[in-house]
């Protein structure tokens, strides 16, 4: 980015589903085809190929060791720490999200300095909540569901149907 000020839209997603879900968001969304992507994301290789800045985050948890609360509080921390600074460097007009978990701490970010705040519910979701939807769907402006069996689940949630 030339200024660090540039007005520019923030992509967080994680690696495999997700990213292939920001893709194909990205590319339905023709009034964001303008804007600078900055992509927050655990992805280690980046497929997606769209944004002028890649910020790597670490997962909030391992989904395999229940025991490793305090290297969950660490990555917490450093995420407050990190998505601070983004926040702080870039002029970011709205946060665009297919999770996963560390989709939270910049929403939380955003919506505190006024950003508006769009949530996916990944499209492997017909008939439960992800635990990154039950907190985004507190935090988003507007949550998206991808099937129609989410709606009673998230009652104020916009079918937007699958990417």
């Amino acid at each position: 980015m030339k200024n660090s000020k540039e007005k520019a839209v923030l992509l967080v997603y994680g690696m495999g589903g997700h990213e292939e879900q920001m893709r194909r968001l990205t590319k339905s969304m023709p009034a964001l085809s303008n804007s600078q992507y900055i992509a927050y994301t655990d992805a280690k290789r980046h497929d997606l190929n769209v944004a002028a800045k890649y910020i790597f985050s670490s997962e909030m948890r391992d989904k395999h060791d229940n025991q490793s609360i305090w290297i969950s509080i660490k990555r917490i921390i450093t995420a407050f720490r990190a998505a601070n600074v983004l926040f702080g460097e870039n002029q970011i007009t709205l946060v665009l999200s297919t999770g996963p978990g560390h989709a939270v701490i910049p929403a939380i970010i955003a919506r505190l300095k006024g950003v508006k705040v769009i949530h996916l519910e990944t499209w492997s979701r017909f008939t439960t909540r992800s635990l990154t939807g039950r907190l985004m769907y507190y935090i988003a402006n507007e949550f998206w569901v991808q099937h129609t069996h989410l709606q009673p689940l998230y009652p104020k949630a916009k079918y937007v149907g699958l990417l």
